[in-house]
């Protein structure tokens, strides 16, 4: 007479298969969470240099350390933070804030510095591409958000000209024109 239940290997069977699914599930939510840090990294560096921008158009000058005429806001990056400052006849300069990466994110080569200028007359030099990626190796998997900054003083990132959110193993084309 056989009793009720379950043998060993039917156990170690079904246990085995729940644990290979909340493996695979685990390793899914991993990615889309990284997914969803680029993007909103990307998302916030866009929306800083539109205040800074704005800042710029409206001409609105710090209360404090910047004497003089405001001559616009000035962009510098480092290899995972960046700084937007008051630039200011003067010489002197109001820093308005740093700003730090979240942690495994860098920019992929450090972007010139630039200025937005005041009264809506664009930014200094050239049109330029921020590229934010995962730090580490490039691989297939790595994760990208590139943001155009052109001399108009537009910001773009959408996917039309190849910029915002992607992933690839290369530097991806965005085209900033």
């Amino acid at each position: 007479m056989k009793s009720p239940g379950f043998t060993i290997v039917e156990l170690m069977l079904v246990m085995s298969i729940s644990i290979l699914m909340m493996g695979w599930g685990i390793i899914r939510y991993v990615d889309f969470n990284r997914t969803q840090v680029i993007k909103n990294t990307g998302l916030t560096i866009k929306n800083n240099l539109r205040d800074a921008e704005i800042g710029a158009i409206s001409g609105n000058r710090p209360l404090s350390g910047c004497v003089g005429n405001l001559l616009g806001y000035q962009v510098t990056f480092a290899v995972s933070s960046y700084q937007i400052d008051a630039s200011c006849a003067s010489g002197a300069s109001g820093n308005i804030v740093t700003y730090t990466l979240p942690q495994n994110f860098i920019f992929n080569s450090i972007p010139s510095s630039f200025t937005f200028s005041v009264l809506a007359q664009g930014t200094s030099g050239v049109n330029r591409v921020i590229f934010v990626r995962t730090s580490g190796s490039l691989g297939s998997k790595t994760k990208w958000y590139g943001i155009c900054v052109k001399t108009s003083g537009d910001i773009d990132d959408s996917t039309s000209n190849g910029c915002g959110y992607t992933i690839s193993a290369s530097l991806p084309t965005c085209t900033c024109t």
